[in-house]
């Protein structure tokens, strides 16, 4: 049995012994050290590295390790000191309902099957505690582990360090929320109610946050004379000359979700940008997608404060009817139509006799709506988008999806629709249509016609609903409670 000095003396051995995570055992070790853990939870045991890493640590610590694996070890049980170790043979995901307590260290290294690795993370990660970590391996030898991260991850409330080497690891760190600042008032322009009605994306935003936060008497109008200190916040392109002067001004400032930038493929390109790019005095930089957010932090000088922030709901969306006669398997929805996309429309339809194609701009709001209910799925084609809002009403008719992150940022994998591996989605790698990506997405429509309508409805209901959008954008915005 390993333990005191014949533990570490192991731990040595192995961090100098190539394997597929020696390079990250002495990390594990640090991070669980530094976080004086006490509660030490590790999904995947197998022949017990990383186990010996976290015993090591918790041997400094005084604390315990719970460890979980489908398969028994004999050779690993019997290889440490059960007066601080745990050994469950079970399913994470059944032994998991039981766990109660907060956890310092979270390490997870199980299947690294997206949708089981993304259920662990909703099972386990709320119970870790803050300044806690989830430290994850395999992210870069098993894609999926890291598009579990991303399609978890609240960058609200947690920080993501990535290190590429040895397999990769991913390391989640969560925040601790900051005291309150004593800041009771953030000014933003006000958009009439007609503008529900726009056929402008940005338009139906800016109209949909300001029926959001109506009464709340922490968010006013900039039409209105403020104090000084007051926070600024611009959430459209259409007020880049606002935000323009506030930076001049030094003021303290919010942009986005619709500001940066003109062009995804060049972000910073121009002076405006690049003067924005170069300020540090944001108390938020707003993103409806986690790609585009990952763009501006890359291209921004301030890291911190960059925040998702979903659709509020209007209350007119909210109550469109849903459901009635499906007459057709699929329509095609389809945004910058170049060749590319328009040759993979083509081979869509080809599939799908009778399918109706929408293209952006040629059509009215009741044509999408009606052709979303009426039809069993939706094939979503786009180069790349922020965010489109007709996503949005397509799942409120409870059509499913089919598309890729980049096409389609509201997409939630298996609730609202299907994300079809049709490119690569990692950042800083060539984001390219896959030569076969018609025959990838038209793969996926059988998963698409096995999900229930109404909970797709449902879905989309609770991510959009405008309560918890003006919670998060008030905690953004660091607004003492109401």
């Amino acid at each position: 049995m390993l333990t005191g000095q014949a533990l570490k003396s192991r731990l040595t051995e192995l961090i100098a012994t190539p394997a597929d995570n020696n390079e990250h055992l002495q990390r594990i070790y640090d991070l669980t050290v530094a976080a004086n853990a006490q509660r030490v939870v590790e999904l995947g045991v197998g022949h017990g590295r990383t186990t010996t890493a976290l015993l090591a640590a918790l041997e400094e610590t005084g604390g315990h390790l719970w460890s979980c694996d489908v398969l028994d070890f004999p050779g690993t049980r019997a290889a440490f000191d059960p007066n601080r170790w745990a050994y469950i043979v079970a399913p994470s995901l059944v032994w998991g309902r039981a766990w109660t307590g907060d956890i310092d260290v979270l390490f997870i290294d199980s299947s690294h099957a997206r949708d089981e690795t993304e259920a662990e993370l909703r099972l386990f990660g709320p119970w870790v505690r803050p300044a806690g970590q989830i430290i994850m391996h395999d992210t870069v030898s098993h894609p999926a582990v890291l598009e579990a991260i991303y399609a978890w991850l609240d960058p609200l409330f947690w920080d993501l360090e990535l290190h590429a080497h040895n397999n990769g690891l991913a390391v989640l760190t969560r925040k601790v929320q900051p005291p309150s600042t004593g800041r009771k008032v953030c000014r933003l322009p006000f958009a009439p109610p007609d503008y529900l009605n726009s056929t402008s994306g940005p338009s139906v935003l800016l109209a949909a946050i300001t029926e959001a936060v109506a009464g709340d008497p922490r968010f006013a109008d900039t039409a209105h004379p403020g104090a000084a200190d007051d926070l600024l916040w611009y959430p459209i392109y259409m007020h880049r000359p606002q935000v323009g002067a506030a930076v001049r001004a030094g003021r303290r400032l919010a942009i986005g979700p619709n500001v940066l930038f003109g062009n995804s493929a060049a972000p910073g390109a121009g002076d405006w940008e690049r003067g924005v790019c170069a300020y540090t005095n944001f108390q938020a930089v707003f993103t409806l997608s986690r790609w585009y957010s990952e763009l501006t932090r890359r291209a921004m000088a301030q890291q911190d404060c960059h925040y998702l922030l979903d659709f509020p709901l209007p209350a007119t969306w909210a109550a469109l009817r849903a459901g009635g006669p499906v007459l057709r398997d699929a329509f095609v929805y389809i945004k910058q139509a170049s060749p590319v996309e328009s040759a993979i429309a083509h081979e869509i339809t080809a599939a799908f006799p009778g399918a109706l194609v929408l293209g952006y701009g040629g059509y009215k709001r009741d044509d999408l709506l009606e052709a979303a209910r009426s039809s069993r799925a939706c094939f979503f084609i786009s180069r790349d988008d922020h965010y489109p809002l007709s996503a949005v009403e397509i799942s409120l008719m409870g059509c499913p999806i089919i598309a890729d992150e980049k096409s389609c940022p509201p997409l939630i994998h298996r609730v609202t629709g299907i994300q079809a591996p049709v490119r690569e989605r990692l950042e800083g790698t060539p984001a390219a249509w896959a030569a076969d990506a018609a025959k990838r997405m038209i793969a996926e429509f059988p998963g698409a016609l096995a999900m229930d309508r109404n909970a797709i409805r449902e879905a989309t209901l609770d991510r959009h609903d405008p309560a918890v959008a003006v919670t998060r954008m008030a905690a953004a915005l660091g607004l003492d409670p109401l």
